[in-house]
C-alpha cells in the first residue's frame, strides 16, 4: 500500500458490494484484521463509516473484490491521512440530527441501510450506519425505523446534557421524507402502518409531549446521505466538510514547506533569484525545468500574507497571482495566496506573470502532495 495512488473517495460509485462477489480469499485472517482496525479509525472518521460498515457484512466468508474495497479505504484514507473532525467553540448548545435511510439497498436480503448524525450546536458529535434487522415493505416504513434509532440517540444524548446540567431545548430532527415526518405528526393509526406500531408510539409520544421536533429538509441538504451509500466526488467531499471533517486549521500546522517547480517557455529571459552565478538563462523546451526550494517556520501560524508576500519575493513577481489549486488543499496554500484568479482544477498551482508560466508544486507533511 505504500506505492498504491490515493483514491479520492472510500468507495466505487458504480459498485454495489455483494456475497456473491468474486472468488472467496484462501485465507481471510488479513481482511478481518484490516477492517477490524478501519472501525477504530471511524471513531474520529466519520466519513468512510459507510464504507467500513459494508466491508464489516462480509467477514465471514470475504472475497478477492471484497478486499480490493477494504483496500480502497486504506488508499482514500493515505490521500486523506490528515482530515479529522474539527470542534469549535459554538454559538449554541442545540441538538440536531439527520436520518437518512436507504431502502432496500442490499441485494443478498433487501434489508435498507440507516444512517443518522447527530450535532450539537455546529460540531458533530455522534454518527450511525447499519443494515436495518427487519425488511421494509416501503421506503416510508424504513424512514420511520431510520427514526426511531435517532430518537433513542438523542433522547439518550439530552439526558446525558441534563445530567451535565447543561441547558438543551427540544432537538430537532432532519428527515427528507415528508411522508414519514406526516406519520409522526398523525395521531391516526392506519392498516398499513399496524406491523411498526411500537416505532409509531415512541416518536409520537416525543412529539405530543414537545420533546421532539421533526422537520422535513430537502434531499440536497440530507448531511446523513453521505453514511448511507457511495456518493460521486463533488459530494462526498461537500457533505464531508459540513461534518466538519477538514484539514487542521493553519496555525496547528506548524512547517509548511513549498517546493517551487519553475516551467520557463523558450526564449524567456530568467534572472535572479533562479538564474545562475547572475547569469541570465534562456532554458530551451527540451529542459524547461529550474527548480528552487523555500522552507517558512510557523510558531503560531503564519499569516496569509506573510506567505504570499514570501512566494512573491521568492520569484521577484510584483503582479497579483493567479493559481490552480487542489479543493481540499486551497485553505493552506491557495487561501494563503488567495487573489481574485483562482480557479479549482488539479493539484498544481500555476502562477502566471508578463508572458512567462511559473508551475509552482507544493510540498507538506502531506504525504499524499509529495
Amino acid at each position: 500500500m505504500e506505492t498504491s495512488k490515493p483514491a479520492p473517495t472510500p468507495g466505487r460509485l458504480s459498485r454495489t458490494l455483494s456475497q456473491s462477489d468474486g472468488v472467496s480469499l484462501s485465507d481471510p485472517s488479513e481482511y478481518r484484521r484490516t477492517v477490524g482496525a478501519l472501525q477504530y479509525v471511524t471513531l474520529t472518521r466519520p466519513d468512510i463509516t459507510f464504507a467500513v460498515n459494508k466491508a464489516c457484512q462480509f467477514m465471514a466468508k470475504p472475497s478477492d473484490v471484497h478486499w480490493m474495497a477494504a483496500k480502497r479505504i486504506l488508499r482514500y484514507l493515505k490521500g486523506t491521512i490528515h482530515l479529522g473532525l474539527h470542534f469549535q467553540l459554538a454559538a449554541s448548545m442545540e441538538l440536531q440530527g439527520y436520518s437518512d435511510v436507504d431502502w432496500a439497498s442490499c441485494p443478498n436480503d433487501r434489508r435498507s441501510t440507516s444512517s443518522y448524525c447527530v450535532f450539537l450546536g455546529s460540531n458533530l458529535i455522534s454518527w450511525s450506519s447499519s443494515k436495518q434487522r427487519l425488511v421494509s415493505k416501503s421506503s416510508v416504513e424504513s424512514e420511520y425505523r431510520g427514526l426511531v434509532s435517532l430518537t433513542a440517540e438523542l433522547v439518550w444524548i439530552q439526558s446525558l446534557l441534563q445530567e451535565l446540567c447543561l441547558p438543551t431545548s427540544p432537538p430537532i430532527l432532519w428527515c427528507d421524507n415528508q411522508s414519514a415526518t406526516h406519520l409522526a405528526a398523525n395521531p391516526v393509526f392506519h392498516s398499513c402502518s399496524k406491523h411498526i406500531e411500537l416505532d409509531l408510539h415512541l416518536i409520537r409520544e416525543k412529539v405530543l409531549h414537545q420533546e421532539l421536533q421533526i422537520c422535513y429538509v430537502p434531499s440536497g441538504d440530507q448531511l446523513a446521505d453521505i453514511f448511507t451509500k457511495h456518493l460521486p466526488i463533488t459530494l462526498f467531499c461537500n457533505l464531508h466538510s459540513k461534518l466538519t471533517v477538514t484539514y487542521p486549521p493553519l496555525s496547528l500546522r506548524g512547517l509548511c514547506r513549498l517546493r517551487f517547480v519553475i516551467c520557463i517557455p523558450s526564449g524567456v529571459t530568467v534572472t535572479s533569484p533562479i538564474s545562475m552565478d547572475g547569469e541570465d538563462k534562456k532554458p530551451s523546451l527540451e529542459s524547461p525545468l529550474i527548480s528552487q526550494e523555500a522552507v517558512f517556520h510557523s510558531r503560531n501560524g503564519a499569516k496569509r500574507e506573510e506567505i504570499l508576500g514570501e512566494v512573491k519575493k521568492q520569484l521577484k513577481i510584483a503582479g497579483p497571482l493567479m493559481f490552480v489549486g487542489h479543493l481540499g488543499e486551497l485553505d493552506l496554500c491557495g487561501a494563503c495566496m488567495a487573489t481574485s484568479f483562482a480557479s479549482v482544477t488539479g493539484f498544481s498551482l500555476m502562477v502566471s506573470n508578463m508572458g512567462s508560466s511559473f508551475f509552482i508544486h507544493f510540498l507538506t507533511h502531506y504525504p499524499h502532495l509529495i
